[in-house]
């Protein structure tokens, strides 16, 4: 018998062609957790049957609806992540040549209703035998996700997912991993303000903007609201796709050491439109200057908290807040990776 713990469960995923038709997963990362739930929804009949013991009838307890939600936590690796993105974000993207072997891919707001952004999502979850049993759900849309972290730590990314049933049917896949990827760290990150932001090819950029100093820890956040409670007449109590249907938001958390008063602090008091980038590389060379990436832009953000409070001896610390707001060019927010994936 093997091991009889999370050391050997497993989490892959796979993009679906038709939203909710479940496909064999095919893509895997280490995960550090997941709180994915199966819930069968449940009604109580209560006719009144002439009863001295004040219980409701079994025969009148029945199963409506079904649903899936909940989280997942992997590894923020350099590569082999593209369909996540490509499935948080909603937009279509095709990796494209930098040079010889290195690819860029561009990730932005689109619509979510577009092929690639529904997956089937498989957990491998070990009895206490060792048998580690299955655990499949199709139609499943990212919700949310968030990345980020202190500048010592390894970097993690966590996508909130909403799903339309699950199988303990499907034979749990054989899992493989990359023996090449990178993980991010804190320490690679470079954060830059202000400049001029500008779209080439589809490609946000900004030119003329300032390192901040002090940053001591940065946190990315979007949230993509959806009807999830799409269900109707002819469908045995499942879902219909989710469909976004509100603003999405994307912010930065920084926490920065108050090094000066007017590089955050009057720009959130004069209300100031700047520009962000955030950009985590790795030491490593793929060809010349191109290194393996995550870059994060906001062509357009306004600071909605710059808290800066003398609350102890300690060195002050301001925690800001950017949120993302569309300038009606620029897409108002942007994930690019640089890798060797020449597909997602």
């Amino acid at each position: 018998m093997g091991f009889a713990s999370g050391l050997v469960s497993q989490l892959g995923w796979a993009v679906e062609s038709t939203a909710g038709t479940a496909v064999t997963v095919t893509k895997f990362q280490p995960h550090t957790s997941e709180g994915v739930k199966f819930e069968v929804n449940r009604a109580q009949g209560e006719g009144l049957y002439g009863s001295t013991n004040g219980v409701a009838l079994l025969s009148r307890h029945v199963l409506t609806t079904k649903s899936v939600s909940g989280d997942f936590e992997i590894e923020l690796t350099d590569k082999s992540l593209g369909t996540l993105w490509r499935a948080a974000l909603g937009s279509t993207t095709t990796p494209s040549t930098l040079t010889t072997g290195v690819y860029q891919a561009v990730f932005q707001p689109g619509d979510q209703k577009s092929a690639g952004s529904s997956l089937t999502v498989q957990v491998g979850r070990p009895q206490l035998d060792g048998t580690v049993k299955p655990f499949t759900w199709n139609g499943v849309k990212i919700s949310g996700f968030e990345f980020g972290g202190n500048v010592t730590d390894p970097l993690n990314v966590k996508f909130d997912i909403d799903g339309w049933t699950e199988t303990t049917a499907t034979s749990l896949a054989t899992a493989s991993y990359s023996t090449t990827q990178e993980q991010f760290t804190g320490a690679q990150l470079t954060v830059a303000i202000g400049g001029t932001a500008s779209t080439t090819t589809g490609v946000v950029g900004v030119t003329g903007t300032s390192a901040l100093a002090g940053v001591k820890s940065a946190k990315i956040k979007g949230e993509n609201p959806m009807a999830t409670d799409r269900y109707y007449a002819n469908a045995s109590g499942i879902k219909a796709e989710q469909l976004i249907n509100g603003y999405r938001t994307y912010e930065v958390e920084l926490e920065v050491d108050f090094i000066s008063q007017a590089v955050l602090y009057d720009l959130y008091v004069a209300n100031t439109t700047t520009a962000l980038k955030l950009t985590w590389a790795t030491a490593t060379s793929l060809t010349g200057s191109n290194n393996p990436t995550l870059e994060v832009i906001i062509p357009a953000a306004k600071i909605t908290k710059a808290e800066v409070n003398a609350d102890g001896p300690d060195v002050l610390a301001q925690k800001v807040t950017f949120t993302a707001l569309y300038d009606g060019t620029n897409a108002p927010f942007q994930i690019r990776t640089v890798n060797t994936d020449a597909a997602l």
